[in-house]
């Protein structure tokens, strides 16, 4: 699988919210989404009832 990489300067304004409830994926995701999206904005919920809480506004984990 190739990585791609974000266009030079590129500007990201939004927030990705991933759900994965494995710590260690979490970490893994985050590294190779930091290198690939540097200036994305990132969050994790570890559950399904952690995201809706964070989608709608209240804090997450």
């Amino acid at each position: 699988m190739r990585q791609q990489q974000a266009p030079s300067g590129a500007v990201y304004d939004g927030t990705c919210l991933i759900v994965e409830d494995s710590e260690f994926d979490r970490e893994r995701l985050r590294r190779i989404l930091g290198r690939a999206y540097g200036g994305m904005r990132v969050e994790f919920a570890s559950s399904i009832e952690a995201a809706r809480k964070a989608l709608s506004g209240g804090t997450r984990r």
